[in-house]
Formats: C-alpha cells, structure tokens, sequence
C-alpha cells in the first residue's frame, strides 16, 4: 500500500489562519475528505483598539460635549491584531462597566461604540474553544485645569462643577486637587468605597530664564472620592509622601544660588564678550556640573529643562 502526503504551508502565521482546515482528496472515482482544526494563541497578538470614529484617532479618554459634565462623544472599541487585522471565525462577548453584556450585531461583534467612563471588558473565544479575555480602562480629561503651581500657599479659582461621583479610576488617568494635577500610579477602590492609591505631582521650584527645575513629588490618597470633572470632592485628602530623615531632598537654596550665579554671569559674558568662546563653554560646563549634582541627588534628567 502506498502512502500519500499533502502539506500545507503557512508562512507568517497570526491568529487570522486559527479555524478548520479541510483536505478533499479524490482518486479513481473516490473521494475522501478529512479536516483538522488549528488554533493559534490569541492573548499574545490581540488588544481592544480605542478610537474616535470621526476621525480615526487613537485615545482612550473621552471628550466632553459642550457645555456637558457627563455627556462624551462617542468611542469605538475594536478588537483586533496588532497588524490591524480583525479575526474571523470567533466569538466576541463584551461586558460593559455595569457588569452588562452587551447586545450586538453578529456581523459586528468585533467593535462597540461608547459614551461612558468605565472598565470595559470582551472575551474572545475560537470555536475551537481557545478564550482570551481583554480589557481597557476608558476615562476623561479634567473638566478644568491649573496653571503650574508656582508660590507655596496660594489659592486656585478653579471650582468643582458637580458632585456626582467618578465611577472609574485607573492608573494613567490625572485628576486636579485644585492647586495640583496628580497623576495616578497605582490605585484600587470603587465608585462607593472610595479610591486608594498613589501618584505623583510636578512642582516648578525655579525659573531662571530659559532654565526650570520641575520636580515630581510622590502622594498618597485613601478613599478619596471625586465628581465626574475629576475633581477632588470635600472630604477627601491627597498627602504628599518623603522621607521622614529628609535624606531625599536637597538644599534648594544651595541649588538656587549656584545656578543665579552661572546665569549672571553668562548674561554678562553674552554682553561683554559675546565672542569668546572659551568662557562661555566655561560656564555651560557648570551649568553641566550643578545638573550632574542634582540627577546624583535622585533627579532624573528630564526633569530638569
């Protein structure tokens, strides 16, 4: 008996070729046909891209309408490959924020449109029952937000502009404590029990013309709770967190000094003798210097500009 063999080969695969391949062989007036299902892994190549459908963009933040504290121009959640592609041949159940799976076109189970803040959860399963469950965090901008945040002690205009509560927070998302914008690290908790986390804040301590030091500064809130601009509601608290020996902050002063004094006399040099280049490179070196002294004090590059 003689043995035949027919092979398939796929190069590239992705999870668009997961389903049943069927292999109809005939020969003499006989026909036999034999099928084989193949499943490739889902989780790795999958993700649920957020867009607007305006205009195709990217964004996983909603835009208020005007004049609106919790009405959003609609968003687009699509699963697909991280080439673009959208799967056939599977099956998408889309949980929305309220725990409620969403009812949807078969056609077009691969998408929803939204308007609401909130963890969106769609699990995607192959007939070959191979399930990946995916998620993404949707939010919103501040409805307002304060200019940097200069002197120590002043007072902000902004207000709150309602109290609903927030329904979802997540890390990524920034929220305005009035005087500060935090953006948050780390955070569990729920619309009713409050929010727990932690995040950071950015102070500008100093301007000297062109030159800014922009320091972020960690914080910590417990059951917090917030309104639908993300606004800090009264009653909650964001402290800021530091070592208690100090060791992690510098003299500012000392800092402040030195860097007033290389920018004198760069300004005069600029005044005086704008072409000898050897004095000038002479006090970038400095300036270089005092922004090595500071990244070996815990500041990373880029906060200093």
């Amino acid at each position: 008996m003689k043995a035949y063999f027919s092979i398939l080969q796929i190069p590239n695969v992705t999870p668009a070729y997961s389903g049943e391949y069927k292999l109809k062989v005939s020969s003499g007036g006989c026909e036999v046909e034999v099928s084989s299902r193949l499943d490739v892994d889902l989780c790795n190549n999958l993700y649920v891209k957020a867009f607007d459908p305006s205009n195709g963009e990217e964004k996983t933040r909603l835009t208020r309408k005007p004049g609106q504290l919790n009405l959003y121009d609609d968003l687009v959640l699509q699963v697909e490959t991280f080439d673009g592609e959208v799967l056939k041949g599977v099956q998408y159940t889309w949980t929305m924020p309220q725990g409620v799976t969403a009812g949807q076109d078969p056609a077009q189970q691969h998408k929803i449109t939204i308007n609401k803040i909130g963890n969106y959860k769609v699990n995607v399963t192959s007939t070959g029952g191979v399930s990946c469950l995916l998620d993404v965090d949707i939010s919103a901008l501040a409805c307002a937000t304060p200019t940097d945040f200069l002197n120590c002690g002043s007072t902000s205009s902004i207000t709150s502009t309602g109290t609903e509560k927030l329904k979802n927070l997540a890390v990524g998302d920034v929220f305005s404590t009035y005087d500060y914008i935090v953006s948050v690290t780390e955070v569990s908790g729920s619309e009713s029990a409050g929010w727990t986390g932690r995040g950071f804040i950015e102070m500008s301590f100093l301007k000297l013309g062109a030159t800014a030091l922009s320091v972020p500064l960690g914080v910590r809130f417990e059951n917090i709770h917030l309104n639908q601009c993300y606004q800090l509601l009264p009653g909650s608290k964001v402290v800021t967190e530091f070592d208690p020996t100090w060791s992690n902050v510098i003299d500012v002063d000392l800092i402040t000094d030195r860097l007033s004094a290389v920018y004198a006399e760069i300004k005069d040099l600029l005044a005086t003798k704008p072409d000898d280049k050897q004095a000038l490179q002479k006090k970038v070196d400095e300036l270089n210097t005092i922004k090595t002294d500071l990244t070996n004090s815990g500041f990373r590059p880029e906060w200093i500009t």
